[in-house]
């Protein structure tokens, strides 16, 4: 990451929390949060909010600006399923409603969210303003 940082890269972070993967919730919360300052895009969903504050309500928009956004970050993507995101940058926040589909597997979906942002953001990297 240090190298990636310093050859001007953008640093995206997705924790795709699995606890069952974790030897304990507060492992994986305290690992989770130990490279978090230092990314540039971060996406997480409901579940992982309110697991990263402690149990705080994940719609309030002052939890997620005040507990989870840093200096450094330049967006921050709250995914909420089937209603779509909210997306939080240094000057702005929105929301963008989800897309009417009938699903036949979900598996990837997340990744395939964050892969298409980072597309739109390596192609315009004034996205964020």
């Amino acid at each position: 990451m240090k190298i990636a940082k310093s050859s001007g890269c953008i640093l995206s972070y997705d924790p795709n929390l699995r606890l069952p993967l974790w030897p304990s919730p507060e492992f994986a919360r305290e690992e989770i949060m130990s490279i978090w300052d230092q990314a540039d895009v971060i996406k997480i969903n409901e579940e992982e909010i309110t697991f990263l504050t402690g149990g705080d309500d994940p719609n309030d928009d002052s939890v997620v600006q005040n507990k989870l956004f840093h200096p450094n970050l330049k967006l921050l993507i709250v995914t909420e399923g089937s209603q779509g995101c909210r997306y939080y940058t240094q000057d702005f926040k929105g929301r963008v409603p989800g897309v009417k589909a009938k699903p036949v597997d979900t598996t990837g979906a997340g990744d395939a969210f964050v892969g298409g942002i980072l597309y739109r953001l390596a192609a315009d990297l004034n996205l964020y303003k």
